[in-house]
């Protein structure tokens, strides 16, 4: 039993799409005419969202009915239902508000709505349900003319949107086909080698027998060793470290007698300190020398220029600045002056040459003076730190002959020692051979231990995936069984409904257009039903898909109302025509709504009332 059916009476459209006010009034059958673009589609969404707050298109969302450059829109749908007249108001921005009224003169009363069961209740079919059996779908049309149906489904399947129901299917498919995987994967993880309880048993008792022997070993030990006797392991360790000693100190002495003697390393350095210091002082005048050379250098050119100056007088004897002749002999004596002026000069920077080589000589020794110096000073370092090496030495061999005097004097008792120190070392051999055995037979009780462990462990995991892989075939098969259950049921109602409805449209013999429940029936039942579809023409399709969305409301439940957005598209004359009187005909079982942009398809609704979207005076009666 379905709800009681919603019967709508008036809607007011505010910053909506296009409209900035608009007010319209339905009546059973009202056809609302528009060109392209004034609306028709935005009153259809208008009326889904007056309804269930939510867009008719899944792709858009509330705020895109507003209209452009507007932050909200108001929708407020006026209705009657059992009696009683509602008016429901939503903007888009805001929560939904609710009045009621009983009379046509009562006041409007407002419904809390804190309690959203309150809404449900006068709206009691969901939205999911309400957009496919009282909305004509464009989408959805469009998806039923493509031949391309989901997952092979039936064509009610497809209708009714059963994909949330057969993706869970495959979901649970796919969980149990994982469950068994890892099932399998911890079956193939198991240890394969069984325990052997008698190889444990045998391992414990090793471990006991080497523990007894062990403990017997150390009794023998504690009878072997006397504190009474000197220990033969010190005498012979200090024995070494004496001998150790007195190699080190003839070796360190014979380093000591390669090396010069200090008092020669002594006055050697002194020669080399004091011919340093002359090499220093003689070096303090070798810039004055340099400076010398320099100056002998200029006089000697100086005279160079002069002489050649005089050699050209000879050629013209008179003086270049008053013309005045200068006689022959005059020009003789001057140079010969010059010449001797001029080899003085040279014999001085000869000398001064030879000065600056002695200081550069000087240098060159000084370097090597004081490299040896330095070679002198390692030396004697060298000395001194193997003179501070032998007095240790000697300082420790002293104290390992004190040490080795007791053991001297008592050479039967450390013989006797070293017997009883054999027999002791043979003991403790055997000792650690005993404690291998005992780690070793440890290791591998603890192995056994562990491998027991692990098998338990995976013994529960393999029945927790059995148990898993159980619930998962359970619920595989209940989701399996419930789907097909669920199909059956509506297969049922809407085999009834279909063949309620195409008895009453018998009339479609007239048109050659032969969609009975006989062609019906098996296309909503079979899986793969392209050919069926490909036999009937688009308008055909578009009947059956309209006969097919009635059946399925009369199944699942609807408003009351069927509410098309432009149907008639693409039809030629003679299909408009058998549209327009099927629609006529379910008019008397529903409110039938129509939205065109044809004014030869609006005007084949005798009786109905037509809603212009462009004029501004109250709409008339077709």
């Amino acid at each position: 039993m379905h709800s009681a059916p919603i019967r709508l009476k008036k809607i007011k459209l505010e910053n909506i799409g296009c409209f900035v006010r608009k007010t319209l009034r339905f009546s059973g059958m009202s056809v609302i005419f528009g060109e392209n673009r004034t609306g028709k589609s935005t009153l259809v969404y208008a009326v889904y969202f007056a309804l269930y707050g939510a867009h008719l298109n899944s792709n858009l969302k509330v705020a895109d009915l507003c209209r452009k450059g507007e932050t909200a829109g108001k929708v407020t749908l006026y209705f009657e239902k059992a009696g009683t007249a509602y008016k429901l108001g939503r903007t888009t921005e805001a929560l939904p508000r609710l009045f009621r009224r009983t009379g046509p003169e009562a006041p409007w009363d407002p419904v809390p709505l804190h309690d959203p069961d309150v809404l449900d209740a006068v709206i009691s079919i969901p939205a999911e349900t309400a957009s496919l059996t009282s909305f004509f779908r464009e989408s959805e049309l469009i998806y039923f003319l493509q031949d391309m149906p989901k997952y092979n489904q039936t064509m009610l399947q497809s209708l009714i949107g059963m994909d949330d129901g057969i993706i869970l299917r495959s979901r649970f498919k796919k969980a149990l086909s994982r469950a068994r995987e890892v099932k399998k994967a911890i079956e193939s993880a198991a240890p394969k080698k069984r325990l052997d309880p008698l190889a444990v048993e045998l391992t414990r008792r090793q471990l006991d027998d080497a523990e007894k022997a062990l403990a017997d070993l150390d009794l023998t030990l504690q009878k072997i060793r006397d504190p009474h006797l000197p220990d033969p392991t010190v005498y012979k360790l200090l024995s070494r470290q004496h001998q150790a000693g007195v190699q080190n100190l003839a070796a360190l002495r014979a380093l000591a007698e390669k090396l010069p003697p200090q008092e020669t390393l002594a006055a050697e350095r002194e020669t080399l300190a004091f011919r340093i210091r002359e090499a220093e002082t003689a070096a303090a005048g070798a810039e004055e020398l340099q400076r010398r050379l320099g100056a002998a250098v200029q006089k000697r050119d100086t005279l160079r220029l002069r002489l050649k100056h005089l050699g050209a007088l000879e050629n013209r004897p008179a003086c270049p600045v008053c013309e005045q002749e200068v006689p022959p002999e005059q020009i003789t004596a001057l140079g010969r002056k010059i010449e001797s002026q001029m080899a003085q000069a040279e014999a001085d920077q000869t000398g001064i040459t030879a000065g600056l080589e002695a200081v550069r000589n000087l240098r060159e020794a000084q370097a090597l003076d004081q490299k040896r110096l330095l070679e002198i000073e390692r030396q004697a370092q060298e000395h001194r730190d193997i003179e501070q090496r032998i007095r240790d030495v000697t300082e420790q061999l002293a104290v390992l002959a004190s040490d080795l005097k007791p053991f001297e004097q008592s050479q039967g008792a450390v013989h006797e020692a070293e017997a009883r120190f054999g027999r002791e070392q043979a003991a403790l051999r055997q000792r650690v051979d005993l404690q291998e055995q005992i780690i070793r037979h440890r290791v591998a009780l603890k192995r056994h231990e562990d491998d027991g462990t692990q098998a338990d462990e995976h013994q529960k995991h393999i029945a927790l995936a059995e148990r898993k892989a159980l619930v998962c075939t359970v619920a595989f098969r209940a989701v399996e069984e419930a789907i097909q259950g669920l199909g059956s049921r509506l297969l049922e109602k809407v085999r009834g409904s279909v063949g309620e409805w195409s008895r009453h449209f018998s009339f479609l013999d007239r048109f050659d257009i032969q969609i009975t429940d006989r062609e019906l029936l098996p296309m909503i039942q079979a899986r793969g039903y392209q050919y069926k579809l490909n036999q009937m023409s688009k308008s055909e399709r578009i009947f059956l898909y309209l006969m097919l969305k009635l059946a399925i409301g009369d199944a699942l439940g609807h408003l009351g109302l069927f509410m098309l957005d432009d149907p008639a598209d693409g039809l030629d004359l003679k299909r408009k025509q058998t549209l327009a009187y099927l629609l006529a005909e379910v008019a008397g079982r529903r409110q039938v709504l129509v939205t065109t942009n044809d004014a030869d398809f609006a005007g084949m609704f005798a009786g109905g009332r037509r809603v212009d979207l462009e004029e501004r005076g109250v709409p008339e009666a077709v």
